[in-house]
């Protein structure tokens, strides 16, 4: 991709990885002169209990699972599946100082609606 990018004359920024240490890595004065990237999915994932507004229960949670492969690696244990949620995305992206977003996995969003109607 970089190779790409540089072939058009796109400038490609800096790579951060960003895990759970994020916010203590701003506070400790971590600042990206270029550009933040948020990577994330067309869908909401969560494992485990807990609160989860955007859950699909049923028939559409089951389809997304499975055209998402949504098991977890180790355990293959299934993951909670949901509608997109743009509150938790807005508020990680003030967090974390994110300038643009790489949404992933609109196919399978897609196709899960697709198969749905």
């Amino acid at each position: 991709v970089e190779e790409m990018a540089i072939a058009s004359g796109v400038p490609v920024p800096p790579v951060y990885v960003m895990d759970d240490d994020s916010i203590n890595a701003f506070a400790a004065g971590y600042s990206p002169k270029d550009a933040v990237i948020g990577v994330t999915k067309a869908y909401t994932t969560r494992v485990g209990n807990g609160p989860f507004p955007t859950e699909l229960l049923g028939a559409e949670g089951d389809r997304l699972r499975s055209l998402g492969h949504e098991f977890g690696a180790t355990t293959g244990r299934a993951r909670r599946c949901g509608w997109f949620d743009a509150a938790i995305l807005r508020a990680s992206s003030r967090i974390n100082g994110l300038t643009s977003i790489a949404l992933t996995r609109l196919d399978i969003h897609l196709a899960a609606n697709v198969a749905h109607r």
